[in-house]
């Protein structure tokens, strides 16, 4: 009784998962759907199931330095330190707070099946909306961009509703996409068979999802992402050294030269704005960072700004915004005082999967995340679809083994580390 008891209660968690997944993942059915395309309300159905059915892991610690986040922040602002707007501080928090605690479920209840089934079927989401992104945006090539922001500072969120109606990926999506290359590379490498042809199609949709998006520096990331996960653990060394050298030809090479190489590759994208991005990088290549007459040099301008804004008020910021580089934006704003539970909650997370993922997935894992800290330096990061992807859908997909291995499922685990259960 007891046990057909928690078979009931892990279904109820596996079926409001993906009903949330569905909402961030699968936009162009459940936008349709009154309350389903709510986030808030699917996370809030969460939250009740965690109270009502197993209330402890929302005091696990890796959900406590997640109170520690809001708990100071709230503080700050009680005090007049902070001038925060809440629903921006909700955007920020939440999405954070409900990865952790679906990931957190799964690995203390034992439950790696049910983890590995909504990792998987997030996949299934992304793909679908791979492809009604890349069909939406042969119509609308720039819509993908229009959705990063543009749109919703002009108020026009009826064309906001149309694009994702279409089913077109916004900046988070991508972001996550580019994210995720690793990741898929290392289940390639590891699967055979029909899931193997499927994954490799999955990353061809990924890489051309990018591309056909027009964000240049997640396309760069979901690039190199592939070509070090490639590479793998095993040749980790000659990757290293083919990087290095790389690096010390691009150094020692002419400028004008690798301006003129990217001038000219940029015409492989002709006509997008790709193509722009990538001519203005050869310019500013050519001119020097220095100068802001390119867009280049413009975003490089932002990070001396903001590490300025920052050195006048180091502990509890005061300095502006650009709105464009998401951890030194951060650190300008709130200084160390609230750049630290950031830090708390990203290093706590990677602790706890390197002790429990897979050895060999550890490294895809690492590039992953490497990736979305990298492109907070220079881009602007975060929001729904990638907090999950990084602090959910990444780390689970290390699991999917417990779908189509039955052997795993039946051994008695210890704890919950899946190293113990790696070669089997």
């Amino acid at each position: 009784m007891d046990f057909e008891l928690k078979i009931k209660k892990t279904k109820i968690f596996v079926f409001i998962s993906l009903l949330l997944l569905g909402e961030i993942f699968l936009f162009i059915i459940f936008e349709k759907i009154p309350l389903l395309s709510s986030f808030y309300f699917l996370c809030l159905c969460w939250l009740l199931a965690l109270f009502f059915l197993k209330l402890n892991i929302l005091w696990d610690r890796s959900l406590l330095y997640v109170y520690f986040f809001i708990l100071l922040y709230f503080i700050l602002m009680l005090f007049d330190i902070y001038n925060i707007d809440f629903n921006w501080f909700l955007n920020e928090i939440l999405p954070v707070f409900i990865a952790i605690a679906i990931y957190t479920y799964f690995i203390k209840v034992k439950d790696f099946k049910g983890l590995a089934l909504i990792s998987f079927i997030s996949l299934i989401f992304i793909f679908i909306s791979l492809i009604t992104s890349i069909i939406g945006l042969n119509k609308y090539p720039l819509a993908a961009r229009e959705l990063a922001g543009v749109l919703a500072l002009e108020g026009d969120y009826a064309r906001i509703d149309y694009y994702r109606n279409l089913g077109i990926g916004n900046y988070g999506f991508f972001s996550c996409v580019a994210f995720m290359v690793p990741v898929i590379v290392y289940q390639i490498k590891k699967n055979k068979g029909v899931l193997k042809t499927v994954l490799i199609v999955l990353l061809i949709f990924m890489l051309l999802g990018l591309v056909r998006a027009q964000y240049t520096t997640q396309l760069m990331i979901g690039i190199v992402g592939l070509i070090l996960a490639i590479g793998g653990t095993n040749r980790l060394k000659t990757s290293v050294v083919l990087v290095s050298l790389l690096l010390l030809i691009i150094i020692f090479t002419p400028r004008s030269f690798i301006s003129d190489l990217l001038a000219s590759f940029s015409n492989i994208f002709s006509g997008s704005v790709l193509q722009e991005r990538l001519y203005d990088l050869s310019i500013a290549i050519n001119q020097g960072f220095g100068s802001t007459d390119t867009h280049a040099g413009m975003r490089a301008a932002r990070i001396p700004f903001l590490l300025n804004e920052f050195s006048k008020s180091p502990i509890i910021g005061g300095g502006e915004s650009t709105g464009h580089v998401f951890w030194l934006d951060r650190l300008s704003m709130y200084g160390l005082i609230g750049i630290i539970p950031w830090i708390l909650i990203i290093t706590y997370q990677i602790k706890f999967n390197l002790k429990n993922l897979n050895n060999e997935f550890q490294f895809y894992y690492l590039i992953s995340i490497i990736a979305f800290i990298a492109l907070g330096f220079y881009k602007n990061t975060g929001g729904k679809e990638v907090f999950i992807s990084i602090f959910l859908i990444i780390p689970g997909l290390n699991y999917l083994d417990y779908l189509y291995k039955p052997q795993i499922n039946k051994l008695k685990h210890n704890k919950y580390n899946y190293n113990l259960y790696a070669n089997e």
